[in-house]
């Protein structure tokens, strides 16, 4: 099982110009909010997942894979302690 620090370094491999605004736990995944360089798509869908078992990336819709009313509370807490 990947911790958080291993999902990390996936993401930085993934995307290499993104800036990880906040990483939490999420279920099966670690859900991180992640800005891009570019500025016409940079901020418009910011949300990737890392399987805690795989390690597999992918992009994460917080409207269709997952439950909003979990994830805001989690990214709004883990912006705060960083």
């Amino acid at each position: 099982m990947l911790n958080i620090e291993e999902a990390t370094k996936i993401v930085k491999l993934y995307l290499p110009d993104g800036d990880i605004q906040a990483v939490v736990p999420y279920r099966d995944v670690y859900l991180f909010q992640v800005f891009g360089s570019d500025p016409l798509e940079g901020q418009m869908d910011p949300f990737f997942s890392v399987h805690k078992i795989t390690g597999k990336i992918r992009d994460f819709s917080i409207l269709t894979d997952g439950d909003m009313s979990e994830i805001a509370p989690l990214i709004i807490s883990a912006k705060r302690s960083v």
